[in-house]
């Protein structure tokens, strides 16, 4: 149940923060002339942190359908939630190839990443370069917060307070 709140609330700052992009653009509608806002989603589902990643597009994907069913509002217009996800293989390098590809390929107008720095940090890396509002979970943030972010925003959790739930 926690995980649904979570996605849920990433979900809320996610439309919240769709118009905030540094992208320009008129948004894409679909046939019945609902607005159509992509949301990329790079995570780890294969390689050695794939355990970090498991279930997370299932969960993801069913927050975006209950939001779509429920019905989304942006200025004035319906709007849908359309969910690209793309594999960092748990390697920076896949993670920031993967982020290039779904902003110059996929043309994503938001940026959703987690399951630890290998994969958040590169993502966010890119979104800044490309101007792409990127909200990151599930990394410490003091790997988060060695670069600057004007179109990066976090939820993480600080290394030693964690560790110390563990004691």
């Amino acid at each position: 149940m926690k995980k649904v709140i979570a996605l849920a609330l990433a979900l809320i700052m996610i439309l919240s923060l769709a118009a905030c992009g540094g992208k320009n653009v008129q948004p894409d509608t679909d046939p019945s002339g609902d607005v159509i806002v992509r949301v990329g989603f790079v995570y780890p589902k294969t390689g050695d942190l794939a355990s970090f990643g498991e279930y997370t597009e299932e969960w993801t994907k069913y927050v975006v359908d209950q939001a779509n069913e429920l019905g989304i509002t942006i200025d004035g217009k319906k709007a849908k939630i359309s969910l690209i996800t793309a594999d960092s293989m748990s390697d920076p390098k896949e993670a920031r190839k993967a982020a290039r590809q779904l902003i110059k390929e996929k043309n994503i107008d938001i940026m959703i990443t987690s399951k630890t720095a290998d994969t958040t940090v590169p993502v966010s890396e890119i979104c800044e370069k490309e101007g792409i509002v990127c909200l990151s979970v599930d990394t410490p943030d003091e790997a988060w917060a060695v670069n600057t972010h004007k179109y990066s925003f976090h939820a993480g959790f600080d290394i030693s307070e964690e560790l110390n739930c563990f004691m």
